[in-house]
């Protein structure tokens, strides 16, 4: 959930707009070390709350702003690794205390590597782009979906069985394929490697046991050449 900085501001800057004012009377009027005819505290007041308060708004943006790329991937706007990590780690535990299925999605692009070197950088970011475009428009609201690493996805859905995930999977794949065919200038379409796995109800696994299993899968399809769904 992102975290909203912005009212905290502007909070803190209604109470410096206090406090400066009323500062400034008391050592004025009370320690009398030096004097502010009443015309002075006015314009004082006005331009500290308005100083200070324009001050809160921008700080909170630009607090919220930094607040934002702490939880999302820079590039592709999906969940930032370690929020992907954190939800994953609470689905394994249901998992584990409570019997509550799920299934993990893990995507590999193919030869995007090679793409990066033989068309640059630049156009593999688009292609990360156009996945993980492909991946938001494909998914319900309760599923999760983020960056892992580099060319790597993964999809978390709760409450999903393995036959419906490996349907998505296909899915995301095939127009992973297509739609890269459109709007990527390059001389083949990019192509995915998926892995499906759903765990038994309290399997007691870590996430990271989870996590090299969907790994080795995935391997085991870019041996067979790729551009298929492991499940």
């Amino acid at each position: 959930m992102k975290r909203t900085y912005r009212y905290t501001w502007l909070l803190v800057s209604m109470i410096a707009s206090f406090v400066v004012p009323v500062g400034l009377w008391y050592l004025s009027e009370k320690m009398l070390l030096f004097e502010l005819v009443d015309e002075a505290y006015i314009y004082i007041t006005v331009v500290c709350a308005f100083g200070f308060g324009l001050l809160g708004f921008i700080a909170g943006y630009y607090a919220d702003k930094a607040s934002l790329l702490e939880l999302s991937d820079a590039l592709t706007g999906m969940n930032a690794r370690h929020i992907l990590l954190d939800h994953l780690d609470r689905l394994v535990f249901n998992n584990t205390e409570y019997g509550e299925g799920f299934c993990l999605i893990f995507f590999d692009c193919d030869g995007l590597k090679k793409m990066n070197e033989k068309h640059g950088r630049k156009v593999g970011d688009h292609i990360l782009s156009v996945v993980s475009t492909v991946i938001k428009k494909q998914i319900t609201r309760q599923d999760i979906a983020g960056r892992y690493h580099d060319d790597k996805f993964i999809l978390l859905c709760p409450q999903k069985e393995r036959n419906e995930c490996a349907g998505l999977a296909e899915k995301i794949c095939k127009n992973v394929k297509k739609i890269s065919r459109k709007k990527v200038d390059v001389d083949q379409p990019q192509t995915l490697t998926a892995a499906v796995y759903e765990p038994p109800p309290g399997l007691r696994a870590s996430t990271g046991e989870l996590l090299k299993l969907v790994k080795r899968m995935t391997e085991d399809g870019k041996n067979q050449g790729g551009d298929r769904v492991i499940s």
